[in-house]
C-alpha cells in the first residue's frame, strides 16, 4: 500500500511542492526522524506565535499534519519513502526498546519487532514470555548474543 492512498491530501501538497523538503531540511539531509518533526514543529509554532513571524498558512498545516502522522522519512531526487508511525512502542526503565511475551513494536501492517532490554529477538522467542523460555534453546542457539540475552532471562 502506498503512503498516497492513506494521505492522499499530504502527498498530493508535496507533488505540488517539490522543494518542500530541501526547503525545510537541505539537501544533505538523509533520514528525516519523527522526532525531528516535532521540534521544526516547535520551532515554527515559537516564530509564529511568540516572534510573529510571517508565514505561509499552507505550508503550516501540512508541516503540523506530517509531524502528526508520519515517522521516518527518506526524501529522494523524484519520490519520498515514509514509514508510518508504530501503533506501540514499549520500553524498560532504562528506555531500551523492551516487552515480555510480546512486540516491543507495533506497526498497522502487522509488522513487529520483538526486544529485551534492548536486545532485538527473533519472533520465536519474542512471543514467549520470559519465565517461559526453554534452556534447550542454549544449545541450538548460534547466535552469542542471542544466546547471552536467553541466559539473562532464564536466570
Amino acid at each position: 500500500m502506498l503512503i498516497s492512498d492513506y494521505y492522499p491530501d499530504i502527498t498530493q501538497k508535496i507533488s505540488d511542492n517539490g522543494e518542500f523538503l530541501n526547503t525545510i531540511f537541505g539537501n544533505d539531509y538523509k533520514w528525516i526522524e519523527p522526532s525531528v518533526w516535532g521540534s521544526y514543529c516547535s520551532f515554527c509554532d515559537y516564530c509564529i506565535n511568540v516572534l510573529n513571524c510571517e508565514y505561509g498558512l499552507k505550508e503550516w498545516e501540512l508541516l503540523q499534519s506530517v509531524a502528526k502522522n508520519w515517522g521516518w522519512v527518506l526524501p529522494l531526487e523524484k519520490q519520498v519513502i515514509i514509514c508510518e508511525k508504530p501503533l506501540k512502542y514499549s520500553f524498560d526503565s532504562n528506555y531500551n526498546l523492551h516487552a515480555e511475551g510480546e512486540a516491543a513494536v507495533e506497526f498497522a501492517d502487522g509488522y513487529s519487532i520483538y526486544a529485551y532490554h534492548g536486545a532485538v529477538l527473533p519472533e520465536k522467542y519474542g512471543k514467549v514470555h520470559p519465565k517461559d523460555w526453554k534452556a534447550q534453546w542454549l544449545l541450538e542457539e548460534d547466535n552469542a548474543e542471542l544466546r547471552r540475552v536467553l541466559i539473562q532471562g532464564i536466570g
